[in-house]
């Protein structure tokens, strides 16, 4: 059969076009698990909710990227995928992955109550593990909301936790979780009561507690890890790569190593620390399972993944196996 020219031409962009649309919905894949740290069985028919999320603006809500609800016959640690199309990400925002379990009855039961940034920002893209906290315990007492939202604002080198939902917003400050309510705005979103203030438009937000206003408060996804950790009350923090690794020192607690991207955990009592000089500290805590060496060393620090400057080295020496990195006190 003959083809005339024009019509073969035709036929070849159809073709060309049609490969080219098949290959812009190609998907992508972020890949995880999932668990929480009670010895409770997971309850039959229990569905579990993994959720995508823009999470970039404080006064608007996040957008789903992507999102899987399942159930599984399987115990704690549950893997999870979520597909997501590459061209729904924009370098200059921020996501984030959130996750839920919930009876058959749809009651909550455990979810996570930490922020897991991913994608930018120097976050991870892959291989993500998220905690659950259970629901009956304070940190998520009642109903958690699907909305929330959490922001580190650095104020003139001031650490400041902000979490939103649509009917509050929590500031954790000096030691402190103000409950402000919503408030009229011209632009923005404005909540306050009798003591503070928090006036967020963008990336900046206005801050005052007691009459004081905090200068230049900006949006910092890079600090969001640190906010939350002084807000849970650790003491001090440090993080490493390749691979990554994160050390949280609760001096009234705990220390807790997390490596591999999430996926080794180490936690032991925190041990008395040694003096080695006015400059350096060690923590040497031994375990029926693990040995652990903590040195801090108050000397300028570079991450080498982020370039991002500290005050502090940090070397770990975890059942003889080595691991360097930048910390800073919260």
């Amino acid at each position: 059969m003959f083809v005339s020219g024009n019509k073969f031409a035709l036929i070849v962009i159809t073709a060309l076009i049609t490969v080219i649309t098949i290959g812009c919905t190609t998907t992508a894949t972020i890949t995880g698990d999932i668990y929480y740290r009670e010895r409770i069985a997971l309850p039959p028919s229990a569905k579990i909710t993994v959720t995508l999320e823009d999470v970039s603006r404080a006064d608007t809500a996040a957008t789903v990227i992507g999102k899987r609800e399942f159930t599984s016959e399987h115990q704690v640690p549950i893997p999870f995928e979520i597909e997501y199309q590459p061209s729904d990400i924009k370098p200059n925002h921020r996501y984030a992955l959130r996750a839920q379990i919930r009876s058959a009855d749809n009651q909550l039961l455990w979810a996570t109550t930490e922020h897991y940034g991913v994608l930018t920002h120097d976050m991870p893209k892959d291989k993500i593990s998220l905690q659950l906290v259970r629901a009956s315990q304070p940190q998520i007492s009642g109903s958690l909301n699907a909305d929330e939202r959490r922001f580190a604002y650095v104020c003139d080198q001031q650490l400041v936790l902000a979490i939103f939902t649509p009917t509050q917003a929590v500031v954790h400050i000096n030691g402190e979780n103000l409950q402000l309510k919503p408030a009229p705005a011209a632009s923005g979103a404005r909540y306050t009561n009798e003591r503070a203030e928090l006036w967020s438009k963008g990336k900046s937000a206005k801050i005052s507690v007691d009459g004081q206003e905090l200068s230049s408060c900006v949006s910092t996804p890079a600090q969001l890890p640190w906010a939350d950790a002084k807000s849970r009350g650790i003491d001090f923090r440090a993080t490493g790569n390749e691979p990554g690794w994160v050390l949280e020192l609760d001096a009234d607690l705990q220390i807790e190593f997390i490596g591999d991207y999430g996926n080794y955990r180490v936690v032991t009592p925190v041990p008395v620390p040694t003096l080695d000089s006015a400059q350096k500290s060690s923590y040497h805590a031994v375990t029926e399972t693990h040995d652990l060496l903590v040195t801090i060393e108050t000397k300028t620090c570079r991450d080498t993944m982020s370039d991002a400057q500290f005050t502090q080295q940090v070397r770990i020496l975890l059942d003889g196996k080595a691991y360097n990195g930048c910390g800073k006190s919260l």
